[in-house]
């Protein structure tokens, strides 16, 4: 990619001049405190991006300990019974289950209520267990349930009841809709290309569809659809569902029996944690401007050799390596060593932030980053016909011209959507870092045609369409929590015509070219993306010193934050 920029320079020296003469007169002028609210000057403002004070440090021994998550519904506990003596027991199906129970409770010497209802028997042995683990046993083989109150053990029939579950979430339904192509093609749609068709494109597609509680609710159904004893659905009217949802409280109805209870429970809490889980993302996406020597890009090999901050393996199995047929590079770093990377790149040319955002997205939830200026410009349509004059049977032209505003972002614009594990820490992210500049504009050639055959007097319609230089990456990575992804090896060459004269005669249209050396350089630039994911285990976990030191410093806030 290359373009032309113009820039002069013969100026430059009496314009520093100048400028350093206003500064001198303008700091002679003024007291030292360039802000009188906080008492800080100009040097407090210029180290901002120092490291952060002791005083702001804390301590990760100090932070407070994680609270444990409060599940959606626990398994209920063992029931207590004083004293819960050791019985033994070995019958076959033949006996009936209630005498077994009495049995059992004559040795453990308790009271015990039995269900009418119960009937049948089972082959079952047990040999010096506590009284309530074979009570247990007992009722999960035979399809029963057991409480106790004052003391006294109630065995009955596990029929289904209603328990509400709660799980927090937002009623909504969000749809991401991405697409990334090349084309080369260049005839007009609906035309061939002859025999020799040299046509070709690439494109990605994605779409993210996220229905949480109609998943749930799917979910559910299905999970008590599996775990309904025989006879228990003939046995519930038709019109009476198994689950209800209330979605503006997350409250959730579901009417079973104990075993579906728990199977709920069991399916709930690790749904609602991960689905609860947060990633923080931070990016900083860095353009170097590359020395002479090192025009064809950054020598990833050498920046990654250096140190211990290459974690990927020795043998740099997964190292794109940036060649004339795969020019991007990506790469998995410590997140400690991401200034430690600033600074080896730094080596290659000048660097420079283009943008430094930060987002908490919950887990597999979408989130798109912009920071940009739209660019306003208007799609032109003009219509042109002939109308009849009245009073001189003269053809007149006719000119109906109408205008739909358009509008392109200028800037970074990047999507990310990340998928927790959370039993390892490992988050799978899909990123989508956009950058875009203006190039130039052009003008629509049809309204350039119907302006030539207007009246010389007539008012010119313009319409300037703007031509976007594009950086772009689609792609999914795959690392630890606090790990850094490393996006690079997008270049871009631009051509600059530097001039050189006397100020002033420069100008002169002949004169101008005699005193004046004029000169085509080449800027190579390549934008490099930094890219950290965080699980954020509570909230203010997400917090950094230098968050803390920023705030406290140089914001003066009437209502201030306590983290």
């Amino acid at each position: 990619m290359s373009v032309f920029v113009c820039r002069r320079s013969g100026g430059v020296f009496w314009g520093v001049l100048f400028l350093s003469c206003l500064a001198i007169l303008s700091l002679s002028g003024c007291s030292g405190v360039h802000d009188p609210e906080l008492g800080l000057n100009r040097d407090a403002y210029r180290n901002m991006t120092d490291p952060v004070p002791d005083a702001f440090k804390t301590s990760r021994k100090e932070a407070p300990p994680i609270p444990d998550l409060s599940p959606t519904i626990a398994r209920p506990a063992m029931p207590l019974l004083t004293p819960n003596r050791t019985v033994s027991l070995s019958v076959t199906s033949a006996l009936s289950l209630k005498d077994v129970m009495f049995e059992l409770a004559r040795q453990a010497e308790v009271d015990i209520e039995i269900d009418p209802r119960i009937a049948g028997g089972v082959d079952f042995s047990a040999h010096n267990r506590p009284f309530l683990d074979v009570i247990d046993r007992l009722c999960d083989l035979a399809g029963l349930r057991f409480r106790i109150r004052n003391n006294v053990v109630r065995v009955e029939i596990d029929d289904p009841y209603v328990f509400n579950y709660e799980v927090p979430y937002l009623s909504i339904i969000r749809q991401t809709r991405s697409n990334i192509g090349v084309s080369t093609d260049v005839v007009t749609p609906g035309s061939s290309a002859g025999s020799g068709d040299t046509r070709s494109t690439a494109s990605i597609s994605g779409e993210s569809d996220s229905n949480f509680f109609g998943e749930l609710e799917t979910g559910l159904k299905a999970l008590l659809a599996n775990t309904t004893p025989a006879g228990l659905s003939a046995t519930r009217p038709a019109d009476q569902p198994a689950v209800v949802l209330h979605k503006q409280t997350g409250i959730i109805s579901v009417f079973g029996t104990l075993k579906q209870h728990q199977a709920v429970a069991e399916y709930l809490k690790p749904l609602v944690e991960a689905s609860m889980a947060q990633v923080q993302i931070d990016a900083r996406i860095i353009e170097v401007n590359l020395d002479d020597r090192y025009k064809s890009g950054v020598d990833w090999t050498f920046v990654m050799q250096q140190g211990t901050i290459y974690t990927l393996g020795s043998t740099l199995t997964n190292f794109n390596d940036p060649s004339p047929l795969n020019n991007t590079f990506q790469a998995t770093i410590d997140g400690s060593d991401v200034d430690l990377l600033v600074n080896l790149i730094q080596k290659f040319g000048t660097t420079r932030t283009l943008s430094s955002p930060r987002a908490t997205v919950l887990n597999n939830q979408s989130a798109i980053l912009k920071v940009a200026r739209n660019y306003v410009y208007f799609d032109v349509q003009v219509d042109r016909e002939t109308t009849t004059d009245t009073t001189t049977s003269n053809n007149l032209p006719l000119l109906t011209v109408s205008s739909d505003i358009r509008t392109i972002p200028i800037g970074l614009v990047m999507a990310v959507q990340p998928s927790v594990d959370m039993r390892t820490n490992e988050i799978v992210l899909t990123v989508r870092p956009t950058v875009t500049e203006l190039d130039s504009t052009v003008s629509d050639p049809a309204v350039q045609y119907i302006n030539s055959t207007l009246d010389p007097n007539a008012v010119r319609v313009e319409s300037q369409i703007p031509v976007v230089r594009v950086r772009e990456i689609d792609s999914v990575l795959r690392l630890q929590s606090g790990e850094v992804a490393v996006l690079g090896g997008l270049m871009q060459d631009k051509s600059v015509l530097d001039d050189e004269g006397l100020p002033g005669l420069g100008e002169t249209p002949v004169l101008g070219d005699l005193v004046t050396k004029r000169e085509k350089l080449r800027d190579t630039t390549e934008m490099v993306v930094l890219l950290r994911a965080q699980v954020l285990k509570n909230a203010s976990s997400g917090v950094t010193d230098a968050d803390r030191h920023l705030y406290k410093t140089f914001v003066r806030d009437p209502r201030p934050f306590n983290f």
